[in-house]
């Protein structure tokens, strides 16, 4: 797992070991340049740019990040490699301390300092003109140079930003008007939100997170806006109980398909299979019977119609059958393909009434049942009530939900631009509201109950297809069900999230992006447990 920092912890990090830890701040900093120079070594290495023909200019503002520049050029040419610095802003306002520095000791050592420079004449281009503290627009002067930066970027040349590409936010990935379009970015200590969120991470390129002497665990000093999954967590995953059975691995109880639509149930099933799910069960219009057990012969299956939707001794019954699976089951899900017709919002409410009546399993909403929901104050209303007496009973609560960003819009009464501009605090203030696990999928799909916030940064542009959200509430479900799973709940999710993506780019490498679909993701999840289990 690995650390996520805004700018404020960012810069809490170097307080902390500066001054109460007492790391020299020229320490850290000449460790961090010595990362840049390091990584500017390799990359130029394997593209076969030789030493004697490499030329790199720093670009450097006035703060520190310009005197991490500065170092770096002056690290550069103490190795023989050619290395100009190029000061941006008012020559006549003094720098920060170590800038100020810096910036004598590359005149002692007669380095070229200069404040114009011809971009050809060089084929590197290190970025140190903002670092992690910008917080205003870039305008002016800056503004030119960084343009320049960007048309200078080519598959010849090669732009290097030193912790952050200037321009970009730190905290959420924003564009502050403009920012340096790098191919490296070497960033220092911890990883950043605004690294790993769009648009930010359009912009960073190669990110390579670089340990620079940082008091160790500051972290726990500070706090961290987010966390991101990685390899080493699904390695970490135990093996199956070798006494386990098809129970000791969970019973998936889906409510899934509407009439003649049976392939998101279709997916949902296989992809809990695959996942880990020891048994599953589908609940389904009766339409759909054969389709899924053609397709997943495995599954348990239980039907029901539309017809006579206003009968009430039918909707008892069609009541006592899914409360029964229900407690049958250690986990359900509720909503892909459910549509939103009477009998769908008959099973929906059904559910959310078993719901606050059972506190012991997850449940997982997805689709067309957060659409339902979203549109009947009423249901809103009691899962509300669900999370006040959980509180009140002290106890956590096993709904997760999974919108994407139009579902969430609808969910929530937001614009999908204003959900967009800060995806992170809308998911937790839905957590929060209803108490709930919020997985808000998009290109960086938000993992949070509130307090903790997972970003996942696995799979790719070919997993926007339909029915791709079908097999990732698949896997959750396989994942949190299996019985050799310890991590906490709103952590096996967001594994979950990341295995989903996994899969997607073991797809993306047999099909393409443009080619794959649903079913292709899902037949590629026991490569990803193959790979890391």
């Amino acid at each position: 797992m690995e650390y996520l920092l805004n700018a404020r912890q960012t810069k809490e990090v170097d307080t902390f070991s500066i001054q109460l830890k007492k790391i020299p701040s020229l320490v850290l900093m000449e460790r961090a340049a010595l990362s840049v120079t390091e990584r500017i070594i390799s990359y130029t290495q394997d593209k076969k740019i030789e030493s004697d023909k490499l030329k790199v200019l720093c670009v450097c503002g006035h703060g520190n990040n310009g005197a991490d520049g500065i170092a770096v050029a002056r690290q550069l040419n103490e190795r023989d490699i050619k290395c100009d610095i190029l000061t941006v802003g008012d020559e006549n306002k003094r720098g920060t301390d170590e800038y100020e520095l810096q910036l004598e000791i590359a005149r002692n050592l007669d380095i070229q300092v200069r404040n114009n420079a011809v971009f050809d004449e060089y084929n590197v281009i290190v970025d140190a003109i903002f670092g992690i503290g910008l917080s205003r627009d870039i305008e002016g002067g800056y503004k030119q140079i960084i343009e320049e930066i960007n048309a200078f970027k080519n598959d010849e040349n090669v732009v290097v930003a030193v912790d952050i590409p200037s321009g970009v936010n730190a905290s959420n990935g924003h564009i502050m008007n403009c920012a340096v379009k790098a191919d490296i970015t070497v960033t220092f200590g911890y990883n950043k939100v605004g690294i790993v969120l769009y648009p930010g991470a359009d912009y960073v390129g190669n990110v390579y997170v670089s340990n620079i002497g940082f008091a160790k665990e500051a972290y726990k000093h500070t706090g961290v806006s987010a966390r991101k999954i990685t390899n080493q967590d699904v390695l970490e995953l135990p093996q199956r109980d070798i006494h386990g059975n098809k129970g000791t691995f969970g019973k998936t109880f889906i409510i899934a398909g509407s009439e003649n639509m049976g392939g998101a149930a279709c997916m949902v099933a296989l992809a809990s299979y695959r996942s880990g799910s020891g048994l599953v069960k589908v609940f389904t219009h009766s339409n759909n019977r054969n389709l899924i057990l053609s397709h997943v012969p495995e599954a348990i299956i239980e039907c029901y119609n539309n017809e006579n939707e206003h009968d009430a001794l039918e909707y008892a019954q069609l009541a006592k059958d899914i409360e029964s699976s229900i407690d049958w089951s250690s986990c359900v899900i509720i909503g892909p393909g459910l549509s939103t017709s009477k009998r769908a919002v008959q099973i929906v409410e059904c559910v959310i009434d078993k719901i606050i009546n059972t506190q012991s399993k997850p449940f997982i909403i997805d689709a067309d049942a957060l659409n339902i929901i979203a549109s009947d104050e009423n249901l809103k209303a009691k899962l509300r009530d669900y999370i006040k007496r959980t509180e009140i009973e002290n106890k956590r609560t096993n709904v997760i939900i999974t919108p994407h960003i139009g579902e969430m819009a609808r969910l929530t009464k937001k614009t999908i631009d204003k959900i967009k501009s800060d995806p992170v605090d809308c998911a937790k203030e839905v957590s929060k509201e209803y108490g709930i696990i919020c997985v808000l999928k998009d290109a960086r799909t938000i993992v949070t109950d509130g307090d903790e916030v997972y970003i996942n940064t696995s799979g790719n542009a070919g997993m926007a297809t339909g029915g791709s959200g079908d097999v990732l509430t698949g896997v959750i479900a396989g994942l949190i069900n299996d019985g050799g799973v310890s991590y906490s709940l709103v952590k096996a999710v967001a594994l979950g999230v990341y295995i989903h993506g996994k899969a997607g780019d073991f797809a993306k490498s047999i099909y393409g992006e443009t080619s794959m679909k649903a079913m292709d993701i899902a037949e590629a999840i026991p490569q990803v447990f193959k790979d890391y289990r």
